[in-house]
């Protein structure tokens, strides 16, 4: 039996995935270039990234990295009276770490 990995495919855009006999067929586009393979399993991973741009950070002196806004143990931004929670802060982007942190 040959046992190969793929490894990692980043980044790529899934356009199929359909059964095959050996478990799976997966079309996807990486760079412009299209790719087609078979595996036995296949394993989605989906990043994301902080949304702040339009919030305009700066224009209320709110202390970012990237947009990924900077608080203390209290979740307060270095401007007075101005708090941030969950997926702006960065971290573990998951709603779930939304509700802990507020």
């Amino acid at each position: 039996m040959l046992s190969q990995s793929l490894g990692k495919i980043v980044p790529a855009k899934v356009i199929s995935v359909k059964s095959s006999v050996i478990g799976a067929k997966v079309n996807i586009e990486q760079r412009g270039d299209k790719k087609s393979f078979e595996v036995e399993k296949v394993l989605i991973a989906v990043g994301r990234n902080t949304n702040t741009e339009q919030l305009k950070l700066e224009n209320a002196g709110i202390i970012h990295d990237r947009g990924k806004i900077k608080v203390n143990d209290k979740m307060e931004t270095n401007v007075e009276n101005i708090y941030a929670i969950g997926d702006c802060l960065g971290g573990s982007n998951v709603s779930s770490c939304s509700f802990f942190t507020g």
